[in-house]
């Protein structure tokens, strides 16, 4: 998975053997691509957090930010990377699925990429999660031989995945750049 993940990711093919690259320049051993993709989210969720809940910090280096009071020592600032680090990699993850798991294009804008990750990304995940737990909540009631609830699964699945769709849209027309499809 990790081979075919990291391929679609960065849009280009790439041989059994070579190293596996994140969005930074630096290469990532192939044991290692969750790691490197858990600390890009938890990155990315640092900045997402002092976007929207400490605009006075945006000034500052990221180290400076990280030794803020405001964030050192916040534990409503680490609740939040918490929650943020598994929905923005979620989000990714599904992404990659589609081929869209890395930068639009090579000179993706910043806001094409605080779209993808802030908005995308974070709100993709959670939608992600909800239908793996459709289908779990689908698979335990066939096996327990209640139908009662087929229904209701089954329409929160579609809301879920055409949610998602309409994303994978989304970040196509931003890659081709087509005003009228965003």
């Amino acid at each position: 998975f990790a081979v075919n993940h990291r391929e679609h990711m960065e849009g280009a093919p790439r041989q059994l053997e070579e190293p596996l690259v994140t969005e930074g320049p630096r290469p990532v051993k192939k044991e290692s691509w969750w790691l490197a993709d858990l600390s890009w989210a938890t990155e990315e969720s640092h900045v997402m957090l002092i976007k929207f809940c400490c605009p006075c910090l945006q000034g500052l280096s990221s180290d400076e930010q990280r030794q803020s009071s405001l964030v050192r020592h916040n534990p409503l600032y680490w609740a939040m990377v918490v929650v943020a680090v598994p929905c923005i990699l979620a989000g990714r993850w599904v992404h990659a699925l589609a081929g869209q798991g890395g930068p639009v294009r090579d000179d993706e804008l910043e806001i094409e990429r605080e779209v993808r990750i802030q908005w995308i990304y974070a709100t993709d995940g959670p939608f992600a999660m909800a239908m793996c737990v459709s289908v779990a909540d689908a698979i335990y009631d066939w096996a327990r031989r209640r139908r009662e609830d087929e229904l209701s699964l089954v329409i929160d699945f579609l809301i879920d995945m055409t949610y998602i769709f309409g994303n994978v849209l989304f970040l196509d027309a931003m890659r081709r750049r087509n005003a009228a499809r965003v």
